[in-house]
């Protein structure tokens, strides 16, 4: 978020000294309270990785209903085979977050017939990443799709559907996976499934109870089973031991996987496809069903070292120097992936209500208030985001103020300031956004939406003449890319917001966040060159 350039070129005045006065005695008034947030991230950080997770799960849902969406709106007949180009889309980048944050690897790939049908049986994790993950593999290398069977509350998932019928997942009667082997697909089934998933440990126990309808899935379509497990897949995601006896009585009575997830720690992840255990018509389900189970302990026995440890599989393999850096990197991409995710549920808004004008400004005012909900609920859970002195922005929404901020490399909390403006002052910030915003296409209508605009001085001068609010970061994307922790003020001779506040005749609120400097941080290699470029060229 930047001034405009015709902000530059104003006169100086006493208003830019002590706005930055007022920047730095808030930052060293309020240094102290870090303390607290300090203590709570590894708290957080074990919550909130599987939240990552899950989101990265949605967002390829959504995208796969938008692609869906595209080809029935432009006249296209809709067939299974218009879903490869954005299944081979999404099996690139969940193979790349694999050897990214997991060094993920496969062994016995071969193992997995390039064509005819098999039935694939594997160990069911907390949260079964493994699998996403030898999918891609098979879509990639093996140029073949796993049908899987999914358990019934997945097809109760809002948005699930389009994923659903892209990776065609089905709810596992013997009679319709028979039928699929049948037609001479790949089949997938985790017998323990969520009862193994949530109530499994770290000794890895195989908990399939008198399931035996994978063998006799396998039986009746006379094709053999293949055995898959995955080295450290429990230490990747837990599931709370605390009260396991209660938890497990509650989902046997309703079947509702209630059982909160935490992890997502970087330990390395390397899958191990066995050899096909074939089909023989001479041995009963019971039977193969035996042979199947004990397979897999001796797999688990071989590969993986009991009782499993987060420390030990990180260290063993590697994982865990680079964890940090992959944090570091992670963080700020989860930022734009959620981004770009509320850009799409807009633009749903947009098309969806189009045609109701007379209650298009109230449905976009719901909009920003599920927003900014949201990012209320991040910012607390998060960054245990706080604030001191929101009273002194006005209440009245014909009071005008000029908001000047601090801009970090991220302005995350310009976003919240922003969010508990809306939820508790019921009144919209109009900001002051870079240029390069407005060239991103699909950002033009969330600028719309959230009262951003390029800054010319007589809008700005406009709005805080009709009682608005306005922010600003005169520093701009300049500050935001090379400030650094001694948090000088990189504003230059831009001084036109001030000119812009005596004009206008509004006060000037300054705004500075504690530490926002170490929540986000650009990279310092090449730093001098790169700020050269950037001044030359004027954009980012």
């Amino acid at each position: 978020m930047a001034e405009n350039s015709y902000f530059s070129t104003m006169y100086s005045n006493a208003t830019y000294d002590v706005v930055g006065r007022d920047l730095l005695n808030l930052y060293f008034q309020y240094q102290t309270m870090i303390w607290g947030v300090t203590l709570l991230i590894p708290v957080v950080a074990i919550f909130f990785l599987p939240l990552v997770m899950m989101g990265l799960v949605y967002i390829s849902a959504l995208y796969l209903k938008a692609y869906r969406y595209y080809y029935k709106i432009n006249g296209y007949t809709f067939t299974p085979e218009c879903w490869k180009p954005a299944r081979y889309m999404l099996a690139c980048l969940w193979d790349f977050q694999a050897r990214f944050w997991y060094g993920y690897e496969i062994q016995g790939l071969e193992n997995i017939p390039s064509e005819g049908p098999a039935l694939v049986v594997f160990y069911h994790g907390a949260m079964p990443v493994d699998w996403y993950y030898l999918l891609s593999k098979s879509i990639l290398y093996k140029k073949r799709l796993i049908c899987a069977v999914g358990d019934r509350f997945l097809f109760h998932l809002p948005a699930f559907d389009a994923l659903i019928d892209c990776f065609q997942v089905y709810p596992g009667t013997i009679e319709t996976c028979a039928n699929i082997l049948k037609k001479g697909n790949l089949l997938a089934i985790a017998p323990g499934g969520v009862r193994e998933a949530l109530f499994g440990d770290e000794t890895y126990p195989i908990i399939w109870g008198t399931r035996k309808g994978f063998a006799k899935v396998a039986m009746e379509a006379k094709v053999p089973v293949i055995p898959v497990f995955t080295e450290n897949i429990r230490e990747a995601f837990f599931t709370p031991t605390f009260g396991n006896k209660w938890l497990r009585s509650l989902y046997e009575k309703t079947r509702i996987p209630l059982v909160p997830i935490y992890g997502g720690f970087p330990t390395k992840l390397k899958t191990y496809v066995g050899e096909p255990i074939p089909y023989d018509p001479a041995i009963t389900p019971e039977e193969m069903v035996e042979r199947v189970s004990s397979k897999m302990e001796e797999m688990i026995k071989t590969h993986q070292k009991l009782p499993g440890n987060v420390t030990r599989s990180s260290i063993c393999n590697n994982t865990i120097m680079f964890c940090s850096i992959k944090v570091s990197f992670v963080s700020p991409f989860t930022l734009f992936i959620l981004f770009l995710l509320f850009v799409f549920l807009i633009r749903v808004y947009h098309y969806r209500y189009r045609l109701f004008e007379a209650y298009y400004r109230d449905i976009l005012d719901g909009f920003r208030t599920t927003v900014a909900v949201y990012w209320d609920a991040v910012c607390w859970v998060w960054h245990g985001y706080e604030m001191v002195g929101f009273e002194n922005i006005p209440e009245s929404k014909k009071t005008a103020a000029l908001i000047v901020f601090y801009h970090g490399a991220i302005p995350i909390d310009y976003y919240y300031l922003f969010a508990k403006t809306i939820l508790i002052k019921k009144r919209y910030i109009k900001t002051v956004g870079d240029h390069f915003l407005f060239k991103i296409p699909i950002c033009n209508f969330w600028m719309t939406v959230f009262h951003v605009f390029s800054g010319p001085y007589p809008i700005c001068l406009q709005y805080l003449k009709e009682g608005h609010l306005v922010a600003i970061s005169p520093g701009g994307v300049l500050e935001a890319q090379f400030g650094d922790e001694d948090y000088r003020l990189v504003w230059g001779k831009r001084i036109g917001f001030a000119k812009l506040a005596i004009e206008a005749k509004v006060p000037i609120i300054p705004v500075f966040t504690q530490n926002i400097r170490e929540s986000f941080r650009p990279i310092k290699t090449g730093k001098n060159w790169l700020r050269k470029v950037y001044e030359k060229q004027d954009c980012q």
